[in-house]
């Protein structure tokens, strides 16, 4: 690898990783290696590396990843569906009214729209954006490979308008 070669954290394994960290058992935690970009998950006390040799996370080179919860939320269900054009974008803000029952009618919603491949893949996109500012925020210099097209990542701007 040369010298200026960007170091490369690869999304799917980092989603395998951050999966049981935000919402699996209490005390399990991902980290990543701040000179590798190597990833790690601890269970109760204890990491063990893909080789198999138990590791010391208190060591400064490892960098604890984010632990929030990665569930979708109403506001990212509101989030995408203000990126809906016309009708589409209007059924799917009606289901966000009312209480209980709003996730299902939500899917139900995306499925008779046929948009539920657009919103998990927004969805992926929005997780990913979130782990690359978090990863300029502490400085850690890696690029964020992802299994789809990247050029289009940066149009979320105007989804800071959810006040309501």
């Amino acid at each position: 690898m040369s010298k200026n070669a960007k170091k490369t954290i690869d999304w799917l394994k980092l989603e395998l990783v951050m999966e049981p960290a935000s919402g699996g058992p209490i005390d399990s935690y991902a980290y990543v290696h701040r000179e590798t970009g190597a990833l790690l998950l601890e269970f109760g006390g204890e990491a063990i590396d893909q080789n198999g040799e138990l590791v010391d996370t208190n060591d400064e080179v490892w960098e604890p990843l984010p632990t929030h919860d990665w569930r979708t939320s109403v506001d990212d269900l509101r989030r995408f569906a203000r990126r809906q054009p016309g009708a589409p974008g209007r059924r799917l803000l009606e289901t966000l009214d009312g209480g209980r029952g709003l996730f299902r009618r939500y899917r139900n919603a995306l499925r008779e729209l046929g948009l539920q491949d657009a919103f998990e893949e927004w969805v992926e996109r929005r997780r990913a954006s979130e782990i690359r500012d978090w990863l300029e925020a502490r400085g850690l210099d890696f690029e964020l490979v992802v299994p789809w097209n990247d050029e289009d990542d940066e149009d979320d701007e105007d989804d800071e308008d959810d006040d309501d």
